[in-house]
Formats: C-alpha cells, sequence, structure tokens
C-alpha cells in the first residue's frame, strides 16, 4: 500500500476540472447491487472476465457451488450491466449487444438503468432467480 502524503497543490493547472455528478455513477450503482444481493444471499462476482471472449460483465449471479470428488463448479444464474442512466442511443447499441452476448453464452442478461431500477430490481430479483433455477 502506498499513501501519499504530499499537500494538496491549489495551483495545480486542472485541480478544478472534476466533473461531479449528482446522480450516481455506474460504479456506486453496481457497489450498491453487489452488496445487497450478496446480502440477500446470492453469490454475485463483480467485473467477470469470460474465457476466450473480450466480454466483461459488471456483475454476475452463480449458483452456490456444487462440490463432488472432482472440485467445485459455479454455473452462472444471471448477468447484470449496469448503465448510470438510460438514453435512447445508448439503450439501443446497449440491447443489441446483450441480445449477442445472449445468444452466445445463453445466460439471461438484466440491463439496469440509474438507482432507481437498480432498487426495483433488487425487489424482484427472488422471483426470477427462482423461475431461472
Amino acid at each position: 500500500m502506498i499513501i501519499d502524503n504530499r499537500p494538496i497543490n491549489k495551483y495545480a493547472k486542472h485541480r478544478g476540472s472534476f466533473k461531479y455528478l449528482t446522480e450516481p455513477t455506474e460504479f456506486e450503482i453496481q457497489s450498491y447491487l453487489f452488496s445487497s444481493l450478496t446480502t440477500m444471499g446470492y453469490h454475485v462476482r463483480g467485473e467477470m472476465a469470460v474465457f476466450g471472449h473480450k466480454a466483461r460483465f459488471d456483475l454476475v449471479i452463480f449458483e452456490h457451488k456444487k462440490c463432488s470428488g472432482t472440485g467445485c463448479k459455479y454455473r452462472p444464474l444471471r448477468i447484470i450491466e449496469v448503465k448510470r442512466s438510460r438514453t435512447a442511443k445508448r439503450l439501443t447499441k446497449t440491447n443489441v449487444q446483450l441480445d449477442g452476448y445472449h445468444d452466445r453464452f445463453g445466460i439471461p442478461i438484466d440491463s439496469i438503468y440509474g438507482m432507481g431500477e437498480a432498487n426495483r430490481y433488487l425487489k424482484e430479483i427472488p422471483l426470477v432467480v427462482s423461475a431461472t433455477t
């Protein structure tokens, strides 16, 4: 770990260039979903890469591990992709991409746009997961 102990440079050229968003960021929504789903008892992993493919998914819900003499296996149940807001241009591009992923991987992909949808998702996910397992 490295902690930078240098003082703040009030005269730095780009110090005031940060764009402070008033809405939750994608990271904050993903973190909220990860924490909430884990607390609800789901086995969730974030930033999941797929072997042999460049895809990386925001969150993946897995079945609880099934162990046997050959080791443990984790099967993905649902993929969750998060965007901080919904726009028509982004929505069309994202849906086309996610449809291709569903065809390729065979796993349902849930799209969540903003914190409001994240809250609604958390209320509906028990019904959705039980219907797909």
